[in-house]
């Protein structure tokens, strides 16, 4: 078992900081989030650091309470190396993990009363009174005297006390937690109301744990039945069957829904309650048995002050129809596919994943400024923009190839061009420029995490008076519709779509900082 913290107990490694009490971890100022469940792992790691912990001791210190397999283990290892580094956490085969890092406990936060030497913390600034300032009471000989002397310094220092404290709370991290939690998930309802309140800007993670049990001694886990059909004709058809899928809003509101084994964690892009149902087929009457765990962290900034989105950051874009954890990102050469011999400019393919942070970065995109902007300003509905992928070499958006001269993409003639990436920035007359438009917001409007934003392709040709321009960056089928992309395990096609332009723009993807740990 976990020992409980103590009311105030730090732990230093590397770059990083430990608060046991207030279950944070930090690098420098920036605060990382973790489940409650990959804190729980991390802190027994810390509390045991060089030294060989078992598989088993670490899943009763962590698990006691709930049955799961080594793999939750290695999963939660693997996210834990992701944030810190891979060699921090050292596997030793057929036993454990070893955590390798030094660790310290530096003493701070203290209040020190000794002979007449005070010490008090008021914000970062460390005030000590010393007996070199105060000469004269050593001399007193009067326990009497001793105490009338000392008593106004005494309630002076009180009072600045109390001023520093009230100080540190007026000026506490504006991200706070403010549910963290286990909630048990009665399969037998068609929804379950989790409870839980959210507010567009929440960051939100996912763990969950146990199983249910439907029909005949028929069991699955939360991530569905890995041998069942696809999911056509379940209620939920872009999540697998018998899976575990949720969303926000209301309980008759579930267009926006995602499969919950997919995703680690997300950012809400509304207001509304959580809620959790089984995906089971739409005229399946069967009662479904069983529990599952979900521990569910959510951690919201204050109203009107979430992060704004400059020039400079790294991103996240999370399609929003279906949400099924659908994260723009890149993967694999164009040049080893003979599909594709006909594009000689691309570098990597273009898809959704349901992971943000699959691949060293792949799913992360830096913005950069087609418009002169610096680094650091902030960015705006009408701003002009590259997205430059942080996958090594992977090279900056693009849209290039029309569908129509790509057999490979015969189904799918209603979109207008196929996406990749490309070394320049500026290849074509500006397929590789994004203008950043939103259905709610006027040009020139702030973008804040979370918001919801299209982006239109800068690409615009005159040919003999005709205007012709390739539309906004869209989804449309499934990554394994396609056969020759097989080798990657992704969610949706990505392409531009043009529409006319009576259409209102359309609110396709959810921008939000990148959690990502880039090197």
């Amino acid at each position: 078992m976990i020992k409980p913290p103590k009311e105030k107990e730090f732990y230093s490694f590397g770059a990083f900081r430990l608060d046991a009490a207030e279950r944070r971890l930090s690098r420098e100022d920036e605060q990382i989030q973790l489940t409650p469940k990959q804190f729980d792992l991390l802190f027994y790691f810390v509390e045991n650091a060089g030294r060989v912990a078992k598989k088993s001791e670490l899943l009763d210190a962590v698990w006691a309470d709930t049955f799961v397999e080594e793999t939750t283990l290695a999963r939660n290892v693997s996210w834990l190396r992701k944030i810190l580094g891979e060699s921090i956490i050292e596997t030793v085969p057929k036993l454990g993990y070893r955590f390798t890092a030094k660790v310290t406990q530096p003493q701070e936060n203290l209040l020190i009363v000794e002979e007449q030497t005070v010490q008090y913390t008021r914000g970062e600034e460390i005030i000590t009174f010393n007996d070199a300032e105060f000469p004269k009471i050593k001399e007193r000989k009067s326990a009497k005297s001793f105490a009338v002397s000392v008593l106004p310094i005494l309630l002076v220092v009180l009072s600045l006390l109390v001023g520093g404290v009230f100080f540190l709370y007026r000026n506490i991290d504006k991200a706070a937690k403010i549910n963290n939690g286990k909630i048990e998930i009665d399969t037998a309802r068609q929804t379950f109301d989790s409870e839980v309140k959210i507010q567009k800007g929440d960051f939100i993670t996912f763990s969950v744990a146990g199983e249910f049990k439907h029909g005949q001694n028929q069991t699955w886990t939360f991530e569905g039945d890995k041998n069942a059909d696809d999911s056509n004709g379940y209620i939920f058809e872009k999540a697998a069957p018998w899976s575990l899928v949720g969303w926000i809003g209301t309980e008759t509101d579930q267009s926006r829904y995602f499969q919950v084994s997919k995703i680690n964690s997300l950012t809400a892009d509304r207001n509304g309650t959580l809620f959790f149902a089984v995906n089971k087929p739409q005229n399946d009457y069967t009662r479904n048995s069983g529990i599952l765990l979900a521990d569910v962290a959510l951690n919201r900034h204050a109203p009107n002050e979430r992060p704004q989105i400059k020039i400079g950051s790294i991103i996240n874009l999370q399609n929003r129809y279906p949400n099924v954890g659908g994260y723009l990102d890149v993967w694999g050469d164009v040049w080893n596919k003979p599909e594709f011999a006909k594009i000689t400019t691309e570098t990597m393919f273009v898809s959704t994943h349901y992971n943000p942070n699959r691949d060293n970065g792949s799913g992360s995109w830096e913005i950069v400024s087609a418009d002169g902007k610096s680094n650091g300003e902030p960015l705006a509905v009408g701003d002009r923009i590259h997205l430059r992928n942080k996958f090594p070499d992977a090279g900056y958006l693009d849209s290039c190839g029309w569908v129509k001269d790509l057999p490979i993409y015969k189904d799918f003639n209603d979109q207008t061009t196929a996406i990749f990436t490309t070394k320049s920035p500026n290849r074509d007359y500006g397929t590789g420029t994004w203008i950043v438009r939103s259905a709610t917001e006027s040009d020139g409007s702030p973008i804040l995490e979370a918001d919801s934003i299209a982006l239109e392709n800068g690409f615009i040709v005159v040919v003999k008076g005709t205007v012709y321009k390739v539309g906004f960056l869209n989804v449309a089928g499934n990554v394994k519709d396609i056969p020759s992309f097989s080798d990657y395990d992704g969610s949706s096609l990505v392409f531009s779509q043009d529409r006319p332009g009576d259409q209102p723009i359309p609110d396709i993807w959810t921008i939000t900082i990148s959690k990502a740990v880039l090197e």
